[in-house]
This record gives C-alpha cells, structure tokens and sequence, in this order.
C-alpha cells in the first residue's frame, strides 16, 4: 500500500515479478502517481490497473436491504430514501462507512481528508500543510459560493500567487 512513496518501487516490483517470488503482487495506493509513465514503462505487459470508487447510492441501498427500485416503491419509502440520501450525501459512499456508525465514520471520513491533502495533495507536490489545509477549509465550507483566486486569498491570508498554485 502507497508505493508510490518509495522512490525505485517500479523496478523492485519487477524484479519480484521477475524471479516470481510471488505468484501475485498487489500493489495499492491513493495517489495518481501510480499510473505514472514509469510504472507502465517498466511494468509493461506485466500489470492491470483499476481504479476503485466509492459506493453508489443505489449499492448502499442495497448493503441497506433495498431490493426494489421501481418509482411507485420509491414514491411509498420517500422519508426512507431521504434518510439514506442524507447519509449517502454525509458519509460518501466509502465502503468502511458503510458498516460503521456515529463516531467511528467520523474518525473515518477525516482520516480519508487528511490522508488526501497529507499524501496526495502536500507531498506530492512539496506544498505546506497549512496552506493547502486553509484553502481546502475555505472552498469546503463555501462549496456553493463563487470563488476567485483573490477571494480565497482574501479568506485565507495566503498569498494570491499561492492560492493560485495551491
């Protein structure tokens, strides 16, 4: 999991692959550093990448018990389907949430942010912390507002050329 952060992964991958040391490898991670150039150009013909995606709505009615979806079942469940939309529109579908309730999806969904901005967003691209965290503060709790580089500058207290990079 998260090879991407061990610089020459690729190529150890292979040599693995190579020796068949293993019958299978896996390899994991959150970042889109996985589907680098250098992975298919030393792993080519020897992997298949797939992405995986939280739930649907319709899959997390399902894990819920629904079975049937036509519309005079779903006009009769109105208050039901709100119910789960709400929690669908809370939660987002991540397969751990699912099975989870109350203070363990909470620690779940802000481990996922932090993870997110930590390995995909700060180190990835050698931004600060602080700054990526203020930004994606302020567009989170502003997400149907309209925003210009100046705004967020303005809301944040970072400067205008790094708000634009960030």
């Amino acid at each position: 999991d998260e090879a991407q952060q061990k610089p020459g992964w690729e190529a150890w991958v292979r040599t693995l692959y190579d020796t068949k040391a293993f019958s299978q490898i896996f390899i994991s991670g959150s970042s889109a550093s996985l589907l680098s150039k250098d992975m298919g150009r030393v792993l080519t013909g020897r992997h298949l990448t797939f992405s995986v995606f939280p739930f649907s709505f319709r899959e997390v009615l399902r894990f819920s018990g629904w079975s049937k979806f036509d519309a005079d079942f779903l006009a009769y469940n109105k208050n039901k389907l709100l119910h789960h939309c709400l929690e669908y529109i809370r939660n987002g579908g991540f397969p751990e949430t699912v099975v989870k309730t109350g203070a363990e999806i909470k620690i779940i969904l802000t481990n996922v942010y932090s993870d997110i901005l930590a390995r995909d967003i700060c180190a990835r691209f050698g931004v600060s912390s602080e700054g990526v965290e203020k930004v994606s503060y302020h567009l989170l709790s502003n997400s149907a507002n309209e925003f210009s580089y100046r705004s967020v500058s303005n809301a944040t207290g970072l400067n205008f050329a790094t708000v634009e990079k960030y």
